[in-house]
């Protein structure tokens, strides 16, 4: 057998014609960067973007090229429409991003000034609320040291969580052992995120989504939801998805923890217990009004944009470059206190969960059942009623129908 040498000249100029391929690190991409905070934007920001590319631009270009004749060879000829191409972009611009806007700004600031539970769901600040006010009760030395707190608090939710959305077989030692390692990387997560590496955090609470994924593919029916995320509370189950659980977990935690700290310092002999009993019914009634008022804003908004839209036109622009028609634009009262009144209702008659159920906003992303109220009971009963002409009426029943339904459609698969 003969072992043949190496021909590092050969490998050599292979090398050097690989470095003289074009390299593209650190230049700028704006199809990559957009892609980027869409993803960063979740639900919102998609929606945004598929909005303004796939309606708002559109309209205004035909808008633009509204009634506009065409000469003998099919090109369009005439001045451009251009207050009808603006009423259509103001219209456009207003709804879609004001849906995720306002409540972003408002529940921004209600976490701010009221405390971060107010963005927990009501059946979650039930479930992590009632372990909490037992880890709470048992471990009142710990409560001034948050770390410490929240690594025993969290690894027991964990425990909890991954003996019930397995198939049982991670047990014991190894159960613990895979608990507090999801424990640590929460913890280490928010500290990363409190300096400011929120790259570093979320890739922390990527691992734990992963992991989590991985065991529920192994140690589940593989029909499964292999991110639904499922808490024992005795009689009952709560059941999640690991995402919105670990930002729910993060979100409770440091309200409760930082309330719970004020009264062991105002008073260390008091029952903890009690006093976080209270804090959780206090935070769902909040919770409650803060979905009622995410709401209500948006609707209130929706139902003033199309007086907004028409802000200096005297008739409607879609007839311009039409033969001449009368005016028939007729007053039809609206009004848009359904939602205080129905809100008032559902609350007084003891039927909260119901209520939440339909109205329980992701973020700032309100659920299918409250966007289904709002496009349909005052945003098209809004539009209508502000029309110009019999024309435009009969073009909001078309347009608008079919493009609600396509953003329900849209939302009900996300």
């Amino acid at each position: 057998m003969s072992v043949e040498a190496i021909n590092n000249s050969q490998n050599s100029i292979k090398r050097n014609v690989i470095t003289k391929q074009p390299s593209f690190q650190g230049s700028f991409n704006p199809v990559v960067t957009l892609m980027d905070a869409i993803d960063k934007g979740g639900f919102a920001a998609s929606f945004i973007a598929q909005d303004g590319i796939g309606m708002v631009a559109p309209r205004i270009y035909e808008g633009l090229n509204r009634n506009r004749k065409r000469d003998e060879n099919g090109k369009k000829t005439g001045p451009l429409n251009w207050e009808f191409a603006r009423r259509e972009g103001i219209r456009e611009v207003l709804s879609g991003p004001s849906a995720f806007l306002i409540p972003m700004g408002i529940m921004s600031l209600i976490k701010k000034f009221s405390g971060t539970a107010n963005n927990v769901h009501v059946n979650h600040i039930d479930a992590l609320g009632g372990q909490f006010a037992d880890f709470a009760s048992k471990n009142v030395d710990k409560i001034n040291n948050p770390k410490e707190f929240k690594l025993g608090y969290y690894s027991e939710i964990f425990e909890n969580v991954l003996s019930n959305s397995t198939d049982k077989t991670l047990t014991g030692e190894e159960l613990k052992a895979k608990a507090g390692e999801y424990a640590q990387k929460l913890v280490n997560a928010e500290e990363l995120k409190a300096n400011k590496k929120g790259k570093a955090a979320k890739k922390l609470i990527g691992e734990i989504k992963s992991d989590f994924v991985s065991l529920r593919k192994s140690m589940t029916n593989a029909s499964n939801n292999e991110l639904e995320v499922i808490m024992n509370l005795g009689e009952k189950n709560l059941h999640s998805n690991i995402q919105k659980f670990t930002q729910s977990m993060v979100d409770y935690t440091n309200d409760a923890l930082a309330k719970t700290a004020k009264f062991v310092e105002k008073d260390a002999a008091g029952n903890v217990k009690e006093f976080i009993k209270k804090f959780n019914l206090n935070r769902a009634g909040t919770r409650v009004l803060s979905n009622l008022g995410m709401w209500g804003s948006v609707v209130g908004f929706y139902t003033i944009i199309p007086k907004l839209y028409n802000l200096g036109l005297k008739q409607d622009p879609g007839l311009k470059g039409l033969e001449p028609q009368q005016n028939d634009q007729k007053d039809v009262s609206f009004t848009g206190g359904f939602a205080t009144k129905a809100g008032q209702a559902a609350i007084k008659d003891g039927k909260i969960s119901k209520l939440l159920s339909n109205f329980e906003f992701n973020g700032a992303s309100m659920p299918v059942s409250a966007m289904l109220t709002l496009l349909f009971g005052f945003t098209l009963p809004a539009r209508y009623t502000n029309a110009k002409s019999d024309k435009e009426r009969k073009e909001i029943l078309v347009r608008d129908i079919t493009s609600f339904a396509a953003i329900l459609d849209r939302k009900s698969v996300v």
